[in-house]
């Protein structure tokens, strides 16, 4: 017999309102540490059973797949693209867009990686935004994006894009729980976020117009472009096919690696034996070594500081699934439609799953691999079917960008310590402050 789903619900009407607008992260560990590994709690209006348990995990993102979809927001962020598609328009465009990230397409992105990072370290003396390392990180990442997805050299509105990225994601982050919904003419954030598509919008058609001029071009809008010549009939049924899907890639594959960089600096300005281990290890690569591929995969320290900061600081802290219909969840009863919400964050901190859950101890993943650790332990970037698609880029990206700052500089804390900061994405409420320093490491 199904065993029923433990409850908090909180206070009348509003349920956790309050400590989930206060410090989510906070509320969501002490509820975890209450109820253990499933109970039920209500946010505003919603209610959401939440799962910390591998086997769990598993079920609904891997197992019972076909099952449990997405059905939240996504769509007001990411449109009818593959980020909020399920069911067979899922599988559609999963199947093309997959065949996108080639080795053609990486091989040609390692250079960019690498020559873009090294043209913002030329200009980080003179930019005083710079002090704030995760604005240094994201112009980082928003050029690499910029020239590999859209195909696009320059935008001399980073600025402009940065904040419109931010008020979408803010927007993201708060609309579900409102205990009501707000007429639009008292709610300027709507207009915001408005402003806000408008200017992706204008930024992906430039993008596009280039790509139609340019047809031997390997960005990402070119491929798609010419892909989807092949594919009419999904045009037909999704006019802003490649209009959305632009925006879902640019979208995840900026602001998550940069925040994903910033926690990473702020981790090795206070470990001196691990940053002075990835300062020798990218020094040597660089005197010794091609950036390609194959030897990306030498990287043993570097590779064990990004995982454990993609351990204890996932950029998806969480994410949420809804059952068709009504299923045993590992012996308990989870009736038709509810809302699962699946923490990365949670999961990859429980003391009973991780040594030293709550410490930076990368020592770790010298000895195991992410896989050996189990893909449901361990998954900043989901698992099972709906794994993100961009994992190889993002993991190449950051490895390339540590590589050229640490073979000349290092990362030291400048001011307060970050404050966690949980939107759609995993922020600091006070920013990065770390500043880059020469080192004297040859």
């Amino acid at each position: 017999m199904s065993k029923s789903i433990p409850k908090d619900l909180g206070l009348p009407l509003i349920g956790h309102l309050l400590p989930y607008q206060k410090d989510r992260l906070k509320m969501l560990v002490e509820l975890g540490q209450k109820h253990g590994e499933i109970f039920e709690l209500k946010v505003g209006p919603r209610h959401l059973v939440v799962i910390n348990s591998p086997e769990m995990i598993k079920q609904v993102l891997q197992t019972e797949f076909d099952n449990f979809v997405k059905r939240n927001n996504t769509k007001d962020i990411f449109g009818d693209s593959l980020a909020s598609a399920n069911a067979e328009s899922w599988k559609e465009q999963r199947s093309m867009l997959q065949p996108l990230f080639s080795s053609a397409f990486l091989k040609e992105s390692l250079v960019h990686f690498e020559n873009l990072t090294q043209s913002n370290l030329e200009n980080y003396d003179s930019n005083p935004n710079f002090s704030n390392m995760n604005v240094f990180f994201s112009k980082i990442t928003f050029d690499i994006i910029l020239k590999c997805i859209i195909g696009l050299n320059s935008y001399h509105q980073f600025e402009k894009v940065d904040k419109a990225l931010v008020e979408i994601s803010n927007s993201a982050t708060n609309k579900n729980y409102l205990p009501v919904n707000m007429p639009k003419f008292l709610n300027p954030g709507q207009k915001r976020l408005e402003n806000s598509h408008f200017v992706m919008r204008e930024i992906i058609k430039e993008g596009i117009d280039l790509a139609k001029e340019n047809e031997d071009s390997l960005s990402l809008v070119n491929v798609l472009i010419k892909a989807t010549k092949n594919a009419p009939e999904l045009l037909r049924r999704n006019k802003n096919f490649i209009n959305d899907n632009v925006f879902t890639l640019i979208f995840a594959g900026y602001e998550t690696t940069s925040q994903t960089l910033s926690w990473l600096s702020y981790l090795l300005s206070q470990n001196k034996k691990w940053q002075n281990l990835c300062i020798e290890e990218a020094i040597n690569f660089s005197n010794s070594k091609e950036i390609n591929h194959e030897n990306l995969k030498d990287l043993k320290y570097i590779d064990a500081v990004i995982n454990e900061s993609l351990r204890l600081y996932p950029p998806g802290w969480a994410f949420t699934r809804a059952n068709i219909k009504e299923t045993d969840l590992c012996g308990y009863h989870l009736k038709a439609d509810q809302t699962v919400l699946i923490s990365p964050f949670l999961t990859q901190r429980t003391s009973t799953l991780w040594e030293k859950h709550d410490s930076f101890y990368p020592e770790r993943w010298l000895e195991k691999t992410p896989a050996q650790f189990g893909r449901y332990n361990f998954f900043p970037f989901s698992s099972g079917p709906r794994v993100c698609i961009g994992m190889q880029f993002a993991m190449m990206e950051m490895r390339i960008i540590l590589i050229t700052i640490l073979k000349n500089y290092k990362f030291t804390l400048d001011g307060h310590h970050p404050i966690m900061d949980a939107r759609v994405t995993l922020f600091s409420k006070n920013g990065f402050n770390i500043k880059l320093e020469e080192h004297n490491q040859k």
